[in-house]
């Protein structure tokens, strides 16, 4: 979907801005189950589903809010005691 934005130019005051970007709202998980892997636990894979999406500011602890992605293998959250 789209969201309005705009990026005002202000030289005084200084006004900061949030932009809003097109988020999920609501969210389902589904599960697969992995071919090949037998039916133990670690053989299905759970992942999330946006069933309604609406114009928000980018929630950044569920969502990557970077201009570009980190990538799928870069982890935000502590695991360990360190990031990826």
């Amino acid at each position: 979907g789209y969201c309005f934005t705009r990026d005002p130019v202000y030289k005084y005051p200084p006004v900061s801005t949030a932009q809003q970007t097109c988020t999920f709202k609501e969210v389902v998980y589904e599960t697969v189950k992995i071919p090949g892997c037998g039916d133990h636990p670690e053989s299905f894979y759970s992942y999330p589903v946006a069933t309604e999406c609406h114009c928000d500011t980018c929630d950044t602890d569920t969502t990557d809010c970077t201009v570009r992605g980190l990538g799928p293998s870069y982890c935000s959250f502590s695991q360990n005691g360190s990031n990826q």
